[in-house]
């Protein structure tokens, strides 16, 4: 993918907490925003637990905490084929596993 242009400065909050950035933009339709590499260095060092999805890290002198969202997934039940089949036909299914 490539970069065309940039917002420099851009200004956007998650949390509660206040960020600044020169963002680069991508033709991307699922996501509002990727951190990249170089934010993510520019708050280096970094404490991240993935499986509870914790991000601790200090941005301007401030220390902050973000926390992802945990899907709740109790259970997963089976279907049948021709269940599938139908679901795919309308489309009303967007990922198989």
């Amino acid at each position: 993918m490539i970069c065309n242009s940039i917002i420099p400065g851009l200004q956007w909050s998650s949390q509660g907490h206040s960020f600044s950035v020169d963002a680069g933009v991508l033709p991307l339709k699922c996501y509002d925003m990727i951190l990249g590499q170089d934010w993510l260095e520019e708050c280096s060092p970094m404490w991240v637990h993935w499986k509870k999805k914790v991000m601790k890290f200090t941005y301007q002198k401030k220390r902050i905490t973000l926390k992802g969202v945990i899907p709740i997934v109790t259970k997963c039940t089976a279907i049948s084929a021709h269940k599938l089949k139908d679901l795919l036909r309308r489309k009303a299914a967007s990922h198989c596993i």
